[in-house]
């Protein structure tokens, strides 16, 4: 029975959900954890620890973080993360790791995992106050390792981030990778190591449906510590503080225990959030790449147009959208705010899954022209024209209200209408109409805006 973490993501070009911050503080909200460590076991002591595994994808990247600390230790601890993507086959569960030819990777070499892997990370202060390094490993379906390289390494155990890229290991896409690492555990259990890195860099991995962990502290020299992730409540044999040690054999350690968390579902994945503004009125538009249980789209809209009072502002939900539910393919889904009633405001959407679960997206903000204060008809442009001239005029609120009905209309010298350019209501807004007289005589002809609360005309020439 597999020992793992069983993790859900899908792969799209570009994510329009919030993500996590690499800082190496690990209570985001965008996190799972989908492990902690329970055991007590310390075979390293009280300065290398484990604390509990966290995990995220928005379809572009996934990220990881393990709480825990390690040791200023001449062994040199290491967290070391092993990986199962579906998508590819590495090395089989239950025979020895093949050794690397340098790096940590070398002495894990005789190590047996109850599970496939593909890829493997290493981190370690390389016995420095400040540096943090980074190995990593790809394995073969021959029980073979591909490659094995020292990845990077940030200047600070504070938090500071680098990045670089792995794919000189890992054989994917060149992307950058990026850590950090804040090595205070031992008085905030949020903090640990962070790590987001680009789906597209695992080589083999771009169709892959779940991924699968595996955690331990590990010294260089491939002795491994007690601690784990997913927690093992039992000691090895290696030495009198129960540690595994050398070449440990973990399906036999496991005993059978069921170790591994439940699959975490799909996320819904925007691959674009826009918005347009027309006649007053904000089109909403987004895309998803992928959908799974998606029950739907609250959209949200937060009014600005009061900058003294934003901080008083509140979210409101305008309306709904149903999902999908399950698909593998693009979706286009579309909202219009009728009456955005300020002239600055902001817009998310609270993504619901059928459980009930829920995601918020970026917010976007939107600026419309500022709302007239009275009525007013332009003259027409140009003027004279042939064929077609511009018409604007502007619509205030009226006695509180947000929406009025408008007519413009055209006639010719008669008095017989020739055209209604406009008969709806509209919101308080400025607008434009647009007057084609073909099939129409040269002469003059008028064109009139009424309201409820206000009637003017004004006169234009045809010329041929």
């Amino acid at each position: 029975m597999k020992k793992i973490f069983t993790i859900f993501f899908i792969l799209i070009s570009t994510s329009v959900f919030a993500q996590p911050t690499i800082d190496g503080i690990l209570s985001d909200g965008d996190y799972s954890e989908i492990s902690s460590f329970s055991s007590g076991n310390d075979g390293f002591g009280g300065d290398s620890d484990l604390g509990g595994l966290v995990y995220y994808a928005d379809g572009t990247n996934m990220y990881f973080g393990i709480k825990g600390e390690l040791a200023q230790s001449g062994d040199n601890h290491n967290f070391v993360i092993f990986m199962n993507f579906s998508g590819y086959i590495g090395h089989s569960a239950g025979t020895a790791l093949p050794a690397a030819s340098s790096t940590i990777f070398a002495g894990i070499g005789g190590t047996i995992l109850d599970f496939e892997v593909d890829f493997a990370f290493a981190f370690n202060k390389g016995n420095s106050s400040s540096d943090f390094y980074c190995d990593a490993v790809r394995y073969g379906s021959s029980n073979n390792v591909i490659a094995a390289n020292f990845e990077g390494n940030t200047t600070s155990q504070s938090g500071v981030p680098a990045s670089f890229d792995p794919t000189s290991t890992t054989g994917g896409t060149a992307g950058n990778m990026t850590i950090a690492f804040r090595n205070t555990f031992s008085s905030n259990t949020d903090h640990g190591l962070e790590v987001s890195i680009p789906i597209s860099t695992f080589a083999g991995v771009t169709n892959v449906q779940n991924v699968q962990f595996f955690v331990g502290i590990v010294a260089a020299s491939g002795y491994w510590s007690n601690e784990l992730l997913p927690d093992i409540p039992i000691s090895g044999t290696a030495d009198g503080s129960g540690n595994f040690g050398f070449d440990p054999n973990f399906q036999t350690a496991a005993g059978g225990n069921d170790l591994f968390t439940g699959a975490q579902p799909l996320p819904v994945e925007l691959t674009t959030f826009t918005a347009n503004v027309f006649d007053g009125k904000v089109k909403l538009s987004w895309e998803t790449a992928t959908e799974v249980d998606n029950y739907g789209f609250e959209v949200e809209r937060l009014k600005l147009g009061d900058r003294s009072k934003e901080s008083e502002a509140r979210w409101n939900n305008i309306g709904f959208v149903v999902g999908h539910g399950n698909s593998n393919s693009p979706k286009e889904y579309s909202f219009v705010d009728d009456s955005p009633a300020s002239n600055v405001v902001k817009y998310r959407l609270k993504q619901i899954d059928i459980d009930g679960a829920y995601e918020y997206s970026n917010e976007i903000e939107v600026t419309l022209e500022t709302i007239p204060a009275k009525f007013e008809l332009a003259q027409n442009y140009p003027n004279p024209f042939n064929p077609s001239t511009v018409i604007k005029f502007n619509i205030p609120e009226t006695n509180g209200m947000q929406n009025t009905h408008v007519k413009l209309e055209v006639f010719d010298v008669l008095g017989k209408r020739v055209a209604v350019l406009v008969n709806e209501n509209l919101s308080a807004d400025s607008y434009e109409r647009t007057f084609n007289a073909n099939g129409l005589s040269s002469g003059i002809y008028y064109y009139q805006l009424t309201t409820p609360e206000f009637s003017n005309v004004k006169k234009m020439i045809l010329v041929r």
